[in-house]
């Protein structure tokens, strides 16, 4: 809150010594000049007023996330690829003095997302408000820093969460549910996929048994037909024809031999 470097430093060194994932913490001023890092030193010429995340936890008064970028800080961190954070300072009066800005490592995020155990031909993205892609699975290294095609932006500005099917970056056909920006409280879009094939394929192979045992029933139930029907129907007929074709030919003593109970026919 007062800027004051000797006991700011030391203390924002202590709080990266445990979250190894944020790369840098600097806090800046109103007028948009470090003046507090882990390392000690303070900068009067980069001013850090112009960076939209800046800008944006001045005007939210709240915590925010930027935009993917690749030079949060000269030096160590140029030209990799981060995700600022920030938060506004607030002195004893509430009143917003400047801004706490940090910047997550985007290959500690991937290295999480690789750990999660996806399914065959499965896939998870993050995106920044730009569509610019902050973590992939797979293959992060081709798609991190890419941006994502047109046609995947109208669900990232949805206003509620849902799911379409399509044919992601990677050329696989799968069943994508998306968290547009406006849920979270923040500005990133995520989604996740199955593909179509592993999504189906059990249901697929439940429609196969049932058409296996519809047609196991249905040829036993045409096999059973066909022996009723010989039995009471086609048989008897076969009987009475015989029978009068013997009378036909002057043999009156042969006989159908039907009961008197048995059906109609007898």
């Amino acid at each position: 809150r007062s800027f004051d470097t000797a006991a700011c430093s030391p203390y924002l060194k202590a709080i990266q010594e445990k979250v190894p994932y944020l790369l840098s913490f600097v806090a800046i001023d109103l007028n948009g000049y470090v003046r507090c890092r882990p390392s000690g030193t303070v900068d009067t010429k980069r001013r850090y007023s112009v960076e939209l995340y800046f800008q944006n936890a001045l005007a939210t008064r709240s915590f925010v996330v930027g935009r993917y970028k690749r030079n949060f800080e000269e030096g160590e961190l140029t030209n990799r690829p981060v995700l600022p954070l920030a938060v506004p300072i607030r002195d004893n009066r509430g009143d917003v003095v400047g801004v706490v800005a940090a910047a997550l490592d985007l290959r500690w995020l991937n290295e999480k997302m690789r750990e999660r155990v996806l399914p065959a031909d499965g896939s998870v993205m993050i995106t920044d408000r730009d569509g610019v892609i902050l973590a992939h699975e797979p293959h992060p290294e081709r798609f991190v820093g890419t941006v994502v095609p047109p046609s995947a932006m109208p669900h990232a500005a949805a206003g509620t969460v849902g799911a379409f099917e399509t044919i992601s970056i990677d050329g696989v056909k799968r069943i994508m549910g998306y968290l547009p920006f406006k849920v979270p409280p923040v500005d990133i879009y995520v989604s996740a996929g199955l593909s179509t094939r592993a999504a189906f394929d059990q249901i697929n192979r439940a429609a196969r048994r049932g058409f296996l045992l519809i047609a196991a029933a249905l040829i036993l139930a045409l096999s059973l037909s066909g022996l009723i029907s010989r039995t009471f129907i086609t048989r008897p007929f076969e009987i009475m024809t015989n029978t009068i074709r013997a009378w036909r030919q002057g043999n009156y003593q042969a006989r159908i031999k039907l009961r008197g109970n048995a059906g109609e026919l007898g």
